[in-house]
């Protein structure tokens, strides 16, 4: 059997909070929490954690982007598709189960799905009680977007909001959270780079950014959070608690690291933060130790 310690870590995203703690994983799952059995050394491989982060396993982090999780899932998926969730309008003549056979997630896309036919779909399929992402269209329009918002409210299903990659970013969140407080607003790391970054830094102080995500490399996401922390002057554990990366499949954010799970989590090194970005502007390996996972 094998056993490995991870000592002196600093756990993010466990039960809302921060802090040091000690992970034992017996054959790749979760046996031990806040503690080290009594055990001698022989018996058990110690991983010293000390200023290190540990990670919850972030969504797809071992997926290349685009790949489509087809468990359970109705409707077609393939490369067309940017995300693996099913566009509402490809449901309208799709042979609906009637058992409540489970659905992965439908997308709902702004100046593109219509209040009316999203309103008829989802009363069509009102057995199925799959989330729903709401992507961005071309143009933002105010009155469509609180009509959908309402429309979506009235059937009561988790919803995530995925945010423009543009300066209308907070008021977007903000008015998505007037409608409906129990939405999740998730917006790219990518965009605080490529549009106005003042609103990207207001919607993180207001705190109505509840996911991050990238759409490069698990490396590219964890350092891009390490910089906008720096920058916005956003506590680091606040940005790695929310990062996720390409796009959620599943409608829940890692909580933490719980007993008796696949231990998947990674372990993240701030020391190398900055030999890993002089490593990315010269084009050369990324040092070993940045990043590791829970696997040995």
């Amino acid at each position: 059997m094998t056993k490995v310690a991870y000592v002196n870590g600093m756990l993010i995203g466990d039960d809302g909070e921060a802090r040091v703690i000690n992970l034992l994983v017996e054959n790749g799952i979760v046996t031990g929490k806040g503690y080290l059995p009594d055990e001698t050394e022989d018996d058990i491989t110690i991983i010293d954690c000390k200023n290190c982060y540990i990670l919850p396993q972030v969504l797809g982090i071992n997926t290349p982007p685009n790949t489509p999780n087809v468990t359970g899932t109705l409707g077609p998926l393939g490369q067309g598709h940017a995300y693996p969730w099913i566009p509402i309008n490809t449901l309208l003549d799709a042979d609906i189960p009637t058992d409540g056979a489970p659905v992965v997630g439908v997308s709902v896309t702004l100046n593109q799905d219509t209040v009316e036919t999203v309103d008829t779909l989802l009363t069509k399929l009102a057995n199925l009680p799959f989330p729903i992402i709401v992507s961005w269209g071309t143009v933002f329009d105010p009155t469509e977007f609180q009509a959908m918002l309402t429309c979506l409210k009235r059937h009561n299903r988790s919803i995530i909001l995925e945010a423009v990659n543009s300066g209308q970013l907070l008021a977007t969140a903000l008015t998505a959270k007037k409608h409906i407080p129990t939405i999740a607003v998730s917006a790219s790391l990518d965009a605080f780079f490529e549009s106005d970054s003042a609103y990207f830094i207001e919607a993180l102080n207001a705190n109505v950014l509840d996911q991050l995500y990238a759409t490069t490399t698990p490396e590219d996401t964890i350092l891009l959070a390490f910089m906008i922390a720096r920058l916005t002057q956003t506590p680091l554990t606040t940005l790695l608690s929310r990062i996720a990366w390409d796009t959620p499949r599943l409608f829940t954010i890692p909580s933490g690291v719980s007993l008796g799970k696949p231990a998947g989590f990674l372990v993240v090194d701030p020391n190398l933060f900055l030999p890993v970005v002089q490593a990315k502007h010269n084009q050369a390996p990324i040092p070993e130790g940045f990043i590791r996972t829970s696997v040995v």
